[in-house]
């Protein structure tokens, strides 16, 4: 029993002697050469790693400064080409305040923006600011998207001249263009332009195409249209804006104008338009119009010094683009405190009111259909003299009036049957109204 605790005593103090000994040293060189050999690969990775990484970081970092310079010195520059070329370019002269393009999302903003008339002093078109956003990315998918264009302040001037406006130079060709065309037309005959039959078209990217526009907002404009021929003048401020989205794959595109006349009166217009199909549904709101503006436009056959009165109209038209005729008007028209005098500056014709109810207007069918037509204390005459009478003294002459010799037989003409006109009033009044006959002859 003692010499099995000695001898059990001997081997614990054998492990415990074991564990407590020194690794020899053979084995400490060996830890020493795969410490150092671990730490090597650590390092060869490394530095492999910085070789392949560091032209990489190098390469993206000179091409982001590349484009963020781009980004700051292309604006400047192309500000002063357009304003020191714009007249090469249109015939035109351009002024431009500020200039934002940024490359990276899309979007540019234009500032201060004015098109000059053909004599370099008067305004032709000016506008605060014009922001156009548009996805650089989808354009990988070969699609056109516009996320916002929204225009401020625009100021609109249309002159008219006869049959001539004061825009008829920028639709011609531009100095450029004409340029060409004489230098191809100058050119010897050896040297031959191809036929246009030979020309290729990359008619797949342009029907592969595909266009979307969005939020399209014009805010606080300003439209004057002046007639110059008949001394007329259009004014119309606060004209705005507001398209959602254009569409051209079958949905409706919405459509909202809104105006006021410094003579009076404020339009709003809804439009809903479908491209495909060509059908629209507009919606016309006119309020308190005065109906002033219009005299120039009436003097031309009419013998009349002044024409007034307030128009108010909400009419609802249906239809097709591609069939004009095929249309339905359904709505309300009123005329208020309506007078029209001679060129002596006599009365003609008064009224009170007239309203009139319309429940189906259709001229391709020839539906004219009427609720109701109302008239309130009207004031008319008709006066027969030995010259004439009241309608022939207010109409103009028409010029030398044509016979029947002097118009040129032509081959008769096949046509569709006429449709016989369907005409209804449901409730036709008259209220509080004086009408004169005096015979003179």
């Amino acid at each position: 029993m003692l010499f099995f605790n000695r001898h059990k005593d001997k081997i614990i103090f054998h492990i415990i002697f074991r564990a407590t000994m020194p690794i020899p040293r053979k084995n400490v060189a060996i830890d020493r050469r795969m410490t150092f050999i671990c730490y090597f690969c650590e390092k060869l990775q490394f530095i492999i790693a910085m070789k392949i990484i560091k032209p990489l970081i190098i390469t993206i970092t000179s091409l982001t400064t590349l484009l963020i310079i781009i980004t700051l010195i292309t604006p400047p520059i192309a500000k002063n080409y357009i304003k020191k070329h714009s007249k090469e370019l249109i015939g035109r002269q351009i002024n431009l305040q500020g200039l934002y393009l940024n490359i990276f999302t899309g979007y540019a903003w234009l500032s201060g923006f004015e098109l000059l008339e053909q004599n370099d002093k008067d305004k032709f078109i000016t506008f605060d600011t014009l922001a156009v956003d548009v996805s650089l990315f989808r354009l990988l998918a070969n699609e056109v998207k516009i996320n916002q264009i929204h225009l401020v302040n625009p100021d609109i001037s249309l002159l008219q001249n006869g049959s001539s406006f004061n825009f008829d130079d920028l639709l011609t060709s531009s100095p450029i263009d004409s340029a060409t065309t004489t230098s191809q037309t100058m050119a010897p005959a050896s040297v031959a332009t191809p036929p246009a039959a030979t020309i290729p078209k990359d008619t797949a990217t342009t029907e592969g195409m595909a266009i979307a526009l969005y939020n399209i907002q014009i805010t606080g404009g300003h439209i004057q249209y002046k007639d110059l021929l008949r001394n007329s003048l259009w004014d119309m401020e606060n004209f705005g804006l507001q398209i959602p989205g254009v569409y051209f794959n079958g949905k409706n595109t919405d459509v909202g104008i809104a105006l006021n006349f410094n003579d009076g009166g404020h339009l709003q217009t809804a439009i809903q338009y479908n491209m495909e199909a060509g059908n629209y549904l507009l919606d016309i709101d006119l309020s308190n119009f005065s109906i002033a503006p219009i005299r120039p436009y009436l003097v031309d056959f009419l013998n009349i010094n002044t024409l007034n009165g307030i128009l108010n109209t909400h009419l609802n038209i249906e239809g097709n683009a591609n069939h004009i005729t095929e249309l339905s008007v359904r709505g309300e028209i009123s005329l208020h405190q309506l007078s029209l005098t001679d060129l002596q500056n006599k009365p003609v014709l008064s009224t009170d009111s007239i309203r009139i109810e319309m429940e189906n207007i259709n001229p391709e069918k020839s539906i004219y259909h009427f609720n109701t037509v109302i008239i309130d204390g009207i004031k008319s005459g008709f006066k027969l003299e030995q010259n004439g009478n009241t309608f022939s003294q207010l109409l103009k002459p028409t010029g030398n009036a044509t016979t029947q010799a002097d118009i040129p037989e032509s081959a008769p003409e096949t046509s569709a049957p006429e449709i016989s006109p369907d005409f209804k009033v449901n409730v036709f009044r008259i209220n509080n109204s004086l009408f004169t006959f005096q015979d003179h002859t």
